[in-house]
């Protein structure tokens, strides 16, 4: 895979990278060889600034000491390994990517913060399904006003909020401040429905 994303340099200005990404999918911890080949395959290409090496298993300690060996000779590109370790971290911080490619693989909690992110940040709904398992464990899981506000607007979009009254599940002082939340931000939240064109009724 390539990529291209732009990024400040030393001197604090916005420059173009180029990126490699080698994706190693194995059974098992990956074999040295196959980080030795990328490596020694991305220094004929002087464009590429990193070197992703991603893999669902391992690396061992002998393959990271060889990189940082091989690093010391060559500066650049930049060689970042990625492991199952890592991959589960930087997902752990994107709920709403992992809601829309591996469903399977968040907690109740993480399907709530990914319905909080893809409303605030996207302006986008949420399948009645995950919306329906929510309600269920709703007595086991933490809600904010950015939550709760979410879910609210996820109703309407839906349909109605009859079936389940997230303002009836809790105190007065969380429907006024949830309420207090949505007008702080009305302005905010027509700009972004007046630029992702999608439907405001629920809003």
């Amino acid at each position: 895979l390539e990529a291209r994303f732009h990024a400040p340099d030393a001197a604090g200005e916005i420059v173009p990278r180029q990126w490699w990404v080698e994706c190693k999918g194995r059974s098992g911890t990956l074999e040295t060889e196959a980080v030795k080949t990328a490596c020694n395959n991305v220094v004929a290409d002087h464009s590429v600034d990193c070197l992703v090496i991603a893999t669902n298993t391992t690396f061992t300690n002998p393959t990271r000491d060889w990189v940082e060996t091989w690093q010391e000779k060559f500066p650049r590109p930049q060689i970042l390994l990625w492991d199952r370790a890592v991959l589960e971290r930087m997902l752990a911080q994107q709920p709403a990517t992992v809601l829309r490619l591996f469903e399977g693989g968040l907690s109740s909690a993480g399907h709530l913060r990914a319905i909080r992110d893809r409303f605030w940040n996207l302006i986008e709904y949420s399948s009645i399904e995950r919306i329906k398992r929510i309600w269920s464990e709703r007595d086991t899981l933490e809600f904010g006003v950015m939550e709760r506000f979410a879910l609210i607007a996820n109703e309407f979009a839906h349909g109605s909020i009859d079936e389940r009254p997230w303002a009836g599940a809790c105190t007065a002082k969380d429907v006024f401040e949830t309420f207090q939340y949505g007008m702080f931000n009305l302005v905010y939240l027509y700009a972004r429905v007046m630029k992702t064109g999608v439907d405001q009724g629920p809003m």
